[in-house]
C-alpha cells in the first residue's frame, strides 16, 4: 500500500494512506514562518491543541456576539417604490446593454433585501 510519510520530532512518523489524502492538509503562513515540530502524544502539543481549542472558542463567542448586534441593530428602511419612480425607471430602460442592466437589477434586488428586512449589511 502506498502511503504518504510525515515527520515529526524524534523521528515520529504518521503513514496516510493516498486514498485517505483528504484528510491532509498543507501548512499555510506568513513566508518565512516555519512550524514548530512537536513529538506524536507529547505534552508540548497537547499544550499547544489546547491553547488552539480555547482561541477557536474565544473567535467564535466574538462572530456570535457580533452577528447578535447586527441582527438587533436599527437600520434605514426605505418605503416601496413609488408611481413616480416606477415611471422615472422606465424611462431609463437599458434593453441590449448587458452591464448597465444587470447592475440595474442587482441593486434592485439589494433594494428588495431592504424593503423585506428593513436593513441591509454591505460589510
Amino acid at each position: 500500500m502506498e502511503c504518504l510519510i510525515i515527520s515529526y520530532a524524534e523521528e515520529d512518523k504518521i503513514y496516510i494512506p493516498t486514498d485517505q489524502l483528504s484528510l491532509v492538509s498543507k501548512f499555510s503562513a506568513e513566508e518565512g514562518v516555519q512550524p514548530t515540530i512537536h513529538r506524536i502524544g507529547g505534552s508540548r502539543w497537547d499544550k499547544t491543541k489546547k491553547r488552539v481549542q480555547e482561541d477557536v472558542e474565544e473567535i467564535a463567542k466574538d462572530l456570535i456576539m457580533l452577528y447578535a448586534k447586527r441582527k438587533i441593530a436599527k437600520g434605514f428602511a426605505f418605503s416601496a417604490d413609488t408611481e413616480w419612480q416606477k415611471e422615472l425607471e422606465a424611462a431609463f430602460y437599458l434593453s441590449g446593454y448587458k452591464g448597465p442592466d444587470k447592475s440595474y437589477r442587482r441593486c434592485k434586488r439589494g433594494y428588495g433585501i431592504i424593503l423585506t428586512y428593513g436593513k441591509i449589511d454591505l460589510r
